[in-house]
Formats: C-alpha cells, sequence, structure tokens
C-alpha cells in the first residue's frame, strides 16, 4: 500500500530529499564552531551511517545527492510507509548529530 494512502508520515519524501541535501552544508556549518574535533567526528560518522543505511534502503550510491535523487525519482505510489519511516529515522540520526555539535558550542560560549 501507497504510503500517503495510509497515516501520513511527518515528512514527505521531497521534505526527505531536502534534508538529505542540506546535511554536508550543515556539517560544514557546525564544523566552524569552537567545538572539540572528536565532537565532529562522531558526528560525521553518525551522518555516514545514516547514508549508508540510506543508501542501502534505495538501492543508491552512499552519498546525500544520490540519496536525494533517487527519493525524487521515485514516483509517489511506490512509497511505502516503512520506506518514508526508515529515511525519517536516518535523517533524525543525522540530523540530531549535527544538534549535537551546535549545543556543544553554546555550552562553550
Amino acid at each position: 500500500m501507497a504510503w500517503h494512502t495510509r497515516e501520513m508520515s511527518s515528512s514527505t519524501p521531497a521534505d526527505l530529499a531536502i534534508a538529505f541535501r542540506s546535511l554536508p552544508r550543515r556539517l560544514r556549518e557546525a564544523s566552524i564552531l569552537d567545538v572539540a574535533p572528536d565532537a565532529i567526528a562522531t558526528a560525521t560518522s553518525a551522518i555516514d551511517s545514516a547514508v549508508v543505511a540510506s543508501a542501502r534502503l534505495l538501492g543508491c550510491s552512499a552519498s546525500v545527492e544520490a540519496i536525494a535523487s533517487r527519493i525524487d525519482e521515485r514516483r509517489l505510489d511506490d512509497w511505502t510507509a516503512g520506506d518514508i519511516e526508515s529515511l525519517q529515522a536516518y535523517a533524525r540520526e543525522a540530523g540530531t548529530a549535527i544538534r549535537v555539535v551546535h549545543d556543544l558550542a553554546d555550552r562553550a560560549r
């Protein structure tokens, strides 16, 4: 059953494509903050894990652009609620890692 005929996810495929495309920019912005390098490394690792898992789910290469392109190319009727929920969880994991870096920078100020 298509994802949009069941209970709605809080993210659409288009939202998720944008979220994945924004990860490198958000990490760059976090990286310029005065934060310990190990916090950036931890965030990078979490993002990499989310990207690899998302790519595996979508059957594409493990880059944010490949993931976003695959999301954009997929017809709405081809999505399942499980696919959307999984991608949403991966995007959330990556976003959370970046927010942790921002929080550390805020505390250091």
